[in-house]
């Protein structure tokens, strides 16, 4: 078949697209290395054992959300920082059909919502709402879409809609200092945990109807099981099993949907499935759970009994690593979301094994 010669108008034009693409891919050699040395592949275990998780991708701003390869290139190989850059993301909340994401960001005092099936990304100020200055920390979304963002400053739960206009607020006489919250949509409960900031006698579990009616108390601080030392976050399984990170306590508690003590599990250390800094817990649709730990700065997966399966993650700026993470969800569509925080940006992966025995050689050592 004949060539085709291509005009000579339109050579210089392929010579700068040539020129721009050679140049960005530098960019992206020159940022990787500076980075420290990413693992082979973004996937974990590493070869040769079949991998279990896969890095997806990373969100920094609304900008990681443009279409287009070349849009997303001009964006990066820029590397102009972005005016709704995130900086300290602490709570992710991610709708029942998985094509919705929203990111608590505590220092910038805003949500960014990913929208999948638009295409389309924003950040939601919450400095103007109406109920004074904030100090947000921890997200949760219900089965209809409303966001549940808990408040330092005012020691309430902010109620919103999916696009950030204040609903209501509740907790103002309960909770002292709130954290991570979690939604059971099955039973319309709100699970809030409360760990003070100095002589508060919290080290709780505050239980609300999605409404904003006190319920009960779970735990008060101590050693025993039930007990607490500066818990922080929480999720809840379909069955209705309420997972409570008791972070100075190094381990996970358990409870029924009444609140009666079911198991506990974990231990302070640094042998596979130790936990030094535990922090965001989440529970995908297999009843893996998902820790967060940010001194490890990795992600810990446990099965339903406690037994570690697999670590993934990694100290790190390259694609797939972390840096102190807290928050974590899993969507429906098996993507697992990881608060980066002093990464920040929100990373996500997918989870490619779902048989909880086979883990491969994965691990830390």
């Amino acid at each position: 078949m004949p060539t085709i010669p291509i005009p000579g108008r339109s050579r210089p034009i392929f010579a700068v697209a040539r020129a721009w693409l050679a140049a960005a891919a530098l960019v992206l050699a020159a940022r990787a290395s500076f980075a420290g040395a990413p693992p082979a592949a973004p996937v974990w275990p590493p070869p040769p054992d079949r991998a279990r998780v896969a890095f997806v991708e990373s969100w920094s701003s609304p900008r990681d959300f443009a279409r287009g390869l070349f849009k997303r290139l001009s964006n990066f190989a820029s590397g102009a920082a972005s005016s709704e850059a995130m900086v300290k993301p602490t709570g992710i909340a991610v709708s029942a059909d998985g094509q919705r994401v929203w990111v608590l960001d505590a220092a910038r005092i805003a949500i960014f919502a990913f929208d999948r099936t638009a295409h389309r990304a924003r950040v939601l100020s919450l400095s103007g709402l109406p109920v004074g200055p904030l100090a947000p920390f921890g997200l949760a979304s219900d089965a209809a879409d409303t966001l549940y963002v808990t408040d330092q400053s005012s020691h309430s739960v902010v109620v919103l809609s999916p696009e950030g206009r204040l609903l209501r607020a509740f907790g103002r006489d309960s909770l002292a200092r709130p954290v991570g919250c979690a939604v059971d949509a099955k039973r319309g409960l709100l699970y809030v945990v409360d760990t003070p900031a100095g002589r508060e006698a919290a080290h709780r579990v505050g239980v609300f109807t999605l409404g904003g009616t006190f319920v009960r108390w779970l735990g008060s601080r101590g050693l025993e099981n039930g007990q607490f030392n500066y818990p922080t976050y929480v999720t809840v399984s379909p069955e209705g099993e309420v997972h409570v990170v008791d972070t100075l306590n190094w381990r996970i508690q358990v409870f029924d949907a009444e609140g009666k003590f079911l198991r506990a599990f974990g231990r302070h250390g640094d042998a596979r499935g130790d936990f030094d800094r535990p922090k965001g817990v989440a529970i995908d649709r297999f009843s893996n759970l998902y820790v967060a730990d940010g001194s490890w700065d990795r992600v810990l997966i446990f099965d339903r009994s406690g037994r570690a399966l697999l670590d993934f993650g990694g100290r790190g700026t390259w694609p797939g690593g972390l840096q102190e993470p807290t928050a974590v969800a899993v969507g429906p569509d098996d993507r697992i979301y990881v608060a980066d925080t002093n990464g920040h940006r929100l990373n996500v992966y997918r989870l490619l094994e779902t048989a909880a025995d086979s883990t491969g050689g994965a691990g830390r050592h």
